[in-house]
This record gives C-alpha cells, sequence and structure tokens, in this order.
C-alpha cells in the first residue's frame, strides 16, 4: 500500500506544470581542480596559500523562476574544516534579486584558498544551495548539497 501511493505521488508530481520538483545544479569548471599547497597568491595585497582556480555555474533546471535562499560554504580537507558562509552574492544574477529564471545558468570563477597556511594537502569546497520558487504560496524550500574534491598534481 504504502509502495502503491508513493508511485501514485511519483507520478503526480512528475507531472506538475513548471517541473518544480528540477533541482538546482552546480556545475565546476575543471571537474577536478588542482590544489596548489607549494605555492602562495598575492591577490589584492593579501597572501593565499593552499590554493586552487575554478568556476561555478548555477542553473535552474526547473520550468520556473526561482529565487535562490542561500549557498553555504564549507571547506573540508585534512587539516581544519572552515567556511565562508553564504556566498549566494558572487554570482551576478541577470533577473537580479537573487533569482534564475527557467532554466537560466550563472557562472562565475575565482581563486579559492586561504589566508593563513592550513597544512591541507587537499580539500573539498561543499555548496549548500537553497531556494524556492518565487511564485509558490507560501515558498517551499528545497536545498541541495554538491561539492567539488581539489587534489595535488598528479
Amino acid at each position: 500500500m504504502a509502495l502503491a501511493n508513493a508511485r501514485a505521488e511519483s507520478a503526480r508530481v512528475a507531472k506538475l506544470p513548471g517541473r518544480p520538483f528540477e533541482p538546482v545544479y552546480l556545475f565546476f569548471y575543471p571537474k577536478k581542480p588542482v590544489h596548489d599547497a607549494k605555492t602562495t597568491l598575492n591577490i589584492g595585497g593579501t597572501t593565499v596559500y593552499d590554493h586552487s582556480h575554478f568556476g561555478v555555474t548555477m542553473q535552474n533546471t526547473s520550468g520556473r523562476e526561482i529565487e535562490i535562499e542561500s549557498v553555504i560554504l564549507s571547506s573540508l580537507g585534512d587539516a581544519a574544516k572552515s567556511g565562508l558562509g553564504d556566498i549566494k552574492n558572487y554570482w551576478t544574477y541577470k533577473s537580479g534579486k537573487n533569482r534564475l529564471k527557467a532554466g537560466e545558468y550563472i557562472y562565475f570563477e575565482r581563486d579559492w584558498g586561504f589566508t593563513v597556511d592550513t597544512g591541507h594537502t587537499h580539500v573539498r569546497y561543499a555548496f549548500r544551495t537553497c531556494w524556492h520558487g518565487v511564485d509558490a504560496a507560501p515558498p517551499v524550500r528545497q536545498c541541495r548539497t554538491q561539492w567539488v574534491d581539489t587534489m595535488p598534481p598528479p
């Protein structure tokens, strides 16, 4: 009975207009960024240790307009865990107001690293993205966690 109910609900949701169940996806470029623990960068007068360079594309795969509530970034590796907090404003939203139209995507890239020598030999950057449909009443919050691993050169 429970399985039949679950299948029926899944079929119903799959037919909803606007595909509200479709997530926000993050894509990383390159897919396997290099982690450099041997050199430092000078970025705007700040020394950056244990760094990588990669870009992040955020795409709304649903058929409705959404608003990004937050993108919480944490970094985990073989040294202390840390994070930058909410980085949703790292992207420039074409529609403004932290919104993505149906199918819309945005991109930015940067050097990622630390202002102290952490001792990391590799780092996983975990992005927890939360959003809701603009026209939903009440708004239903959806979240998804994705990550990219940075490893030393081979």
